[in-house]
């Protein structure tokens, strides 16, 4: 036979051991400093405390539960109401859609392409088991110009671009 204890069965003895156990009551020394501090505490912060009225341990107040859910079937409703009015006011949308023109009030006067640098990486491998490749970073960037026709003012973007050019190294 074996001669280790079954898992189960010392499982079984530890449970049963926590189970006869039993809190220890506070001493008088513990329980007198316990309450001197809440004393302190409530000298210092005078709080009204009221109870609520509960229906018993571990449940919810007897009339929260029917207050929650009235609560959520009027805001559905509200929302449902606020939705279809929305729709109303609207109409169908599709249906009599109109095209619109837009007169942009300011014109392109210039677009460009700066090139900054090309900054060589060294020999990289893209993908395992590749042949190696020399990857090179070219940086740039566009630039484009509007400018309002009535009052000169210009509106300038400036967007910086990134490519990798990735050339196949000699090998012998």
């Amino acid at each position: 036979m074996n001669s280790k204890p079954d898992n189960d069965d010392e499982f079984a003895r530890i449970e049963k051991a926590l189970r006869a156990l039993r809190p220890v009551e506070p001493s008088a020394f513990l329980e007198s400093r316990v309450f001197a501090v809440f004393d302190d505490e409530k000298e210092k912060n005078p709080v009204d405390i009221v109870p609520l009225p509960v229906g018993g341990p571990g449940k919810i107040i007897h009339w929260f539960r029917p207050i929650a859910a009235a609560a959520a079937v009027a805001a559905v409703f509200l929302g449902a109401v606020w939705l279809f009015r929305i729709s109303d006011e609207r109409g169908p949308l599709a249906a009599e859609s109109k095209p619109v023109t837009v007169k942009s009030q300011y014109q392109p006067v210039s677009a460009g392409n700066v090139f900054e640098r090309a900054t060589d990486e060294g020999v990289v491998y893209p993908d395992e088991g590749t042949e190696p490749m020399r990857r090179v970073r070219y940086q740039y960037h566009d630039t484009y110009e509007w400018r309002h026709p009535e009052d000169g003012s210009l509106i300038r973007l400036s967007v910086p671009q990134e490519e990798f050019l990735y050339l196949p190294v000699e090998t012998d």
